[in-house]
């Protein structure tokens, strides 16, 4: 995984590709693991109502989510590459859970609480 995210071509194919993001979604915790300290990732880890604007322009994609408290339903936009189309909605609690998905412009619009909000995300660009 390390080798495919040094590779812009690769990262294009694993972002448009929904059995990609699902093999990534079932992959055990030490590939999360390996891959959260890429240079391609960053962690988003914030308030929700600090991260309504884009936290990334163009293609991302999440690894892992978790809020620091508590449950919380969140909405991401926007879904694209091969995770369909459309906004995002799932509900986070304070343990990391693997959720892979492709966004365009990754921005966490709205939310249920404003638990401080954290994700692992690969800029696919």
């Amino acid at each position: 995984m390390t080798i495919m995210l040094n590779s812009a071509a690769a990262r294009a194919a694993i972002w448009a590709s929904a059995t990609a993001l699902a093999a990534i979604q079932n992959a055990p915790s030490a590939v999360f693991d390996a891959l959260q300290s890429h240079p391609q990732v960053s962690m988003m880890n914030n308030n929700p109502s600090n991260l309504t604007a884009a936290f990334i322009s163009g293609k991302s994609m999440t690894l892992r989510v978790k809020n620091n408290s508590g449950n919380d339903t969140n909405y991401m936009r926007t879904l694209a590459g091969g995770s369909g189309t459309g906004d995002d909605s799932f509900t986070t609690t304070n343990s990391w859970t693997p959720r892979v998905r492709a966004y365009n412009n990754l921005c966490h619009y709205t939310w249920s609480s404003n638990f401080p909000f954290q994700a692992y995300v690969v800029n696919m660009n």
